[in-house]
């Protein structure tokens, strides 16, 4: 896993603050980080099932943690259901 996970070539974004965003946030995690993601869920409990290490590291539990938050005000803000905007990326086969 990238120790910079939030802040590189694929993904680098200051804050979320559109639906859109959100959308990018979810694919990339689900995507890219191939994690199973939950938005309740705080960035401390994933790991990885091969070395049952920590996905993130503090800065990117910290990063993750705040860019969720976003995630949920920005959905909050335009009457879009944050678990069914994020379980598409999930399901999508």
């Amino acid at each position: 896993m990238e120790y910079n996970a939030f802040n590189c070539n694929r993904y680098n974004v200051d804050h979320i603050t559109t639906i859109n965003q959100v959308k990018d946030f979810a694919n990339y995690l689900v995507n890219d980080l191939k994690v199973n993601i939950h938005p309740d869920n705080d960035f401390s409990e994933y790991i990885e099932y091969s070395t049952f290490k920590p996905t993130f590291d503090d800065n990117g539990i910290k990063r993750g943690n705040q860019l969720m938050e976003e995630c949920f005000s920005v959905c909050e803000e335009h009457s879009v259901d944050i678990y069914d905007l994020m379980s598409e990326y999930l399901f999508d086969f």
